[in-house]
């Protein structure tokens, strides 16, 4: 008993951010669906801080080890062996995505190769006077309409939004970002 007193007095970092740490658990897991219940609406603790902050502080004592009760955080764990893969396997996936042929009835003629920001269009929320929803382009696509041509950003969520339409493709790809890599289809 007089080891556990001394490892307490001797860790005071870590005793602090332990505590921390069972206190956002106890928040997360236990208090906020309580308060959902008796609000009538979504209250909700912040996953996996818990986890780290307990974490840390047992990184910051003599007994390392100890790190790994982190890990009983279900938003840590769910984070480290299930988020975190499904992210890099999202992107890669995007990035090695094709575009379409053809969008809205028009050929594809060149697009861009996947960038994980080429540019960001700010757009008007209808009904809502200053109010703006943002499009990260991560790719660009031209389509021939007969003539005209079309340069197309392509956002993280798969929407495709046309940006400007000019005579040539050269006019298009000078419209678009200077980053961007063009191919053709």
């Amino acid at each position: 008993m007089s080891a556990v007193i001394g490892f307490i007095k001797e860790n005071i970092a870590c005793d602090i951010l332990v505590l921390m740490g069972i206190g956002a658990i106890l928040m997360t897991y236990v208090l906020a669906p309580r308060a959902s219940e008796k609000e009538g609406h979504s209250v909700s603790g912040i996953p996996a801080v818990g986890g780290i902050l307990i974490a840390l502080g047992f990184l910051t004592s003599s007994v390392k080890w100890l790190a790994l009760l982190g890990l009983a955080d279900p938003g840590l764990s769910f984070l480290l062996f299930r988020g975190i893969p499904d992210l890099i396997l999202y992107q890669r996936e995007q990035k090695n995505e094709l575009p379409p042929e053809e969008y809205d009835g028009a050929r594809v003629v060149e697009y861009s190769t996947y960038n994980k920001c080429y540019d960001e269009i700010r757009r008007p929320i209808k009904d809502y006077p200053n109010s703006y929803t943002t499009h990260t382009i991560v790719r660009y696509i031209i389509t021939d309409n007969g003539g005209r041509y079309k340069l197309i950003g392509y956002d993280n969520a798969k929407r495709y939004i046309t940006l400007s339409e000019h005579s040539t493709v050269e006019k298009c790809k000078k419209a678009a970002s200077k980053k961007a890599n063009w191919l053709e289809r």
